[in-house]
């Protein structure tokens, strides 16, 4: 997924991203800013979800993008079943 910040909508942002596997999976969530990765999180094994969250400056044309997978061992990732455990939230926390 892709988040590109718009005209007039610099700011202080939060990213927070989660993602459940299956169990028995490793699961590995990377967060980029303009194409660049910033984060990468490992989750442990057993399907409790891979993720994480950062605090940007981030001005109009910056865009975010969230690539997450795993090591697809049970099954891959799970979407359906857990879905209150899967979730992208980016929101502007400051005006600059």
């Amino acid at each position: 997924h892709r988040f590109t910040v718009g005209t007039g909508d610099d700011g202080t942002y939060s990213i927070k991203v989660n993602l459940n596997t299956s169990s028995g999976d490793v699961g590995y969530t990377t967060i980029y800013k303009n194409g660049a990765a910033l984060k990468r999180v490992i989750s442990a094994t057993g399907g409790n979800g891979t993720g994480g969250t950062l605090t940007l400056d981030l001005v109009a044309g910056d865009y975010i993008e969230i690539y997450c997978n795993n090591s697809g061992g049970a099954g891959g990732v799970v979407y359906t079943t857990t879905q209150s455990h899967s979730f992208l939230v980016i929101e502007r926390i400051t005006v600059l």
